[in-house]
């Protein structure tokens, strides 16, 4: 009875997994009629890419949908392997790439072709037509690209945007050059004008009927500024590339014309120097002759200072300094009465003119310090040498009471030394009498022993008591 029990409820058993089974198998083959529809769509949307994206997109959509539908109802169909399911939608996922990839194309290929443009642009030096046909290369490569990157899949399109790429480089690089000629080019005809104006002061001063030779200086001081920015307009390499490359350019034709401007008014100037110069060079003489002598009274005054300077170990070196200085004096002042000292005063802006006044200043004011020092080492000296004899008389002093009171020792030594040989001469006579005194009393005093006394005296050899002794 319970067998039949048991066997009636595997029974049910059996059944009941039968019908899930069943109805599994129901469900799966209803998900894979509905994705098949949408897969018709997939295979469409496919095949109408070419013609036209927006139906592809829009048959590509209807198929996600019914994919989705299928998946709602079993979800297995997205893994299963039956019925070429897994198949069908690595097709479709790959008819998805080239709906992108046709929708991008067209894109691309236009900007491929202003691309082509900009390069012919930019070799035939048309700069600014260049930058516009590769700006639009460019918005039409990124708007392609946000499409899908798969795009650069295609090896011809990949190989054409790579080629842009690097004419848009170029391009680029040629834009920041003609920036910064542009940019130099300006810098150097502000600095071209001010050489030029720098050049015209020089040459309204050197037209003078009558150049003053102190003016010479201010007209050379003007035309090496001029002549030193113009050079220095040449450091600007692009702006004087530009100008040679590029003449027709209106910063081009301006830097030639204030060049040329500058190298004639500087020809001009320079000769009209010339003619005056002779004249400077016969004043600077007479100027330099005086300096020279005011240079001899300078060092002679230095060595006088360097005698006072010296070591206070001889009174004559302050002596010699003093002739020094009065050597020094008079050359200076001989100095002070050539031509070339009112010369120096007359163009007192001359380098010569301010040598010349520097040597006489430093020769007064050295005269002034050999003086001074003389006065004060003169004063040293005496301290010095009244402070020398002081200490060699207190030397003397102490050597005389260092030698008395060596002296007195001495003598207290030698009397201590004699004293003490008295009194050993004493202790030794005294020593020899009590010696003498004490034998002569040694018998007596030996007879009155005792009979006990004579044996204790000599326990070996006892004597008879009757025997004399050999002294007696």
């Amino acid at each position: 009875m319970l067998l039949k029990r048991l066997l009636a409820v595997l029974c049910i058993g059996c059944t009941t997994i039968t019908s899930m089974a069943f109805a599994d198998e129901k469900s799966f083959d209803q998900a894979v009629d509905i994705y098949m529809k949408g897969f018709k769509e997939c295979v469409d949307a496919h095949a109408v890419r070419g013609d036209n994206i927006s139906t592809a997109k829009r048959k590509y959509t209807t198929y996600l949908r019914y994919k989705e539908q299928a998946a709602a109802i079993d979800q297995s169909i997205l893994t299963s392997t039956q019925r070429s399911l897994q198949k069908n939608q690595r097709y479709c996922e790959k008819a998805y790439e080239n709906i992108l990839i046709a929708e991008a194309e067209p894109i691309i290929k236009k900007g491929i072709t202003a691309c082509e443009q900009a390069k012919t642009a930019y070799e035939t030096g048309k700069l600014e037509e260049a930058k516009i046909k590769i700006d639009l290369f460019d918005q039409q490569n990124t708007e392609a690209l946000s499409i899908t990157d798969k795009i650069l899949d295609i090896y011809a399109i990949a190989s054409k945007v790579r080629s842009c790429n690097r004419i848009k480089k170029k391009i680029s690089t040629a834009e920041k050059g003609f920036q910064i000629q542009e940019e130099e080019s300006q810098l150097a005809i502000i600095q071209l004008i001010d050489a030029n104006d720098q050049c015209s002061s020089a040459q309204t001063l050197a037209n003078k009927p009558n150049v003053k030779l102190s003016d010479i200086d201010a007209i050379q001081k003007a035309l090496n500024k001029s002549r030193a920015q113009t050079k220095a307009t040449k450091n600007y390499t692009a702006a004087i590339t530009a100008m040679k490359n590029y003449p027709d350019r209106d910063s081009s034709k301006q830097m030639v014309l204030l060049f040329d401007k500058a190298a004639s008014c500087a020809q001009s100037v320079s000769a009209r120097l010339t003619k005056t110069r002779s004249k400077k060079t016969s004043a600077e003489k007479s100027i330099n002759d005086a300096a020279a002598i005011a240079k001899q009274a300078y060092d002679k005054c230095q060595a006088g200072e360097s005698l006072v300077k010296g070591k206070l170990s001889q009174y004559k070196n302050l002596d010699e300094a003093l002739k020094y200085h009065n050597d020094a004096k008079k050359l200076r002042l001989a100095s002070q009465k050539k031509p070339g000292a009112s010369l120096a005063t007359q163009y007192s802006q001359w380098e010569s003119s301010k040598k010349y006044q520097r040597l006489i200043n430093k020769s007064k004011a050295c005269e002034k310090k050999v003086i001074a020092l003389h006065k004060s080492r003169k004063t040293e000296y005496g301290q010095r040498k009244n402070k020398q004899l002081q200490e060699e008389a207190a030397a003397r002093r102490k050597q005389l009471e260092d030698k008395r009171k060596k002296d007195e020792e001495n003598t207290k030594r030698l009397e201590e030394e004699r004293v003490a040989n008295l009194k050993a001469e004493a202790e030794a006579v005294a020593d020899a009498e009590a010696q003498k005194i004490s034998s002569q009393k040694k018998p007596k005093s030996r007879s009155k022993k005792s009979w006990s006394d004579l044996i204790s005296d000599d326990d070996d050899d006892i004597g008879s008591p009757f025997e004399e002794d050999e002294d007696e």
